[in-house]
């Protein structure tokens, strides 16, 4: 059925206004999603981090470009951690609460906070980095 809004015409009309009112409401709706798109979220302390786990963490041969933290122990391989940090300001980029296994791979800056042990890290990852960069809050493990 056409839409009728001429006034005088014979036959069923259509009022204008909720076409008009429909279509305010979508452009006010895409105007609110974009202004909404271009804001920060922010993500507290978790927005200082690239990965930011709540429990433990697995994985092999890959990497994570900045600060990595995770809730839980912390097992990684032929891992790549911290290469897009400046190594000026990098502070502790790998923060562990539990233990850390990382036989091979690299943390290129920052430390790493563990509070588990770390026997399982490597030779070669502790020779990619400065001495005492390992700091460990050991809570009677």
């Amino acid at each position: 059925m056409p839409i009728s809004i001429a006034a005088g015409s014979r036959g069923r009309h259509t009022p204008a206004w909720p076409i008009v009112a429909i279509l305010f409401a979508a452009i006010l709706s895409l105007a609110s999603v974009t202004a909404n798109a271009s804001q920060e979220l922010d993500l507290g302390t978790a927005g200082d981090f690239n990965a930011f786990m709540f429990e433990g963490f697995d994985g092999q041969y890959s990497d994570v470009e900045g600060r990595l933290a995770s809730g839980g122990t912390v097992s990684v391989n032929g891992y790549g951690i911290a290469d897009k940090l400046n190594a000026a300001t990098a502070g502790d980029s790998v923060v562990i609460d539990g233990d850390l296994m990382f036989p091979q791979g690299k943390i290129y800056y920052g430390n790493a906070l563990v509070s588990g042990s770390t026997a399982g890290v490597g030779q070669p990852v502790h020779d990619g980095m400065a001495p005492a960069c390992f700091r460990s809050l050991l809570r009677g493990r």
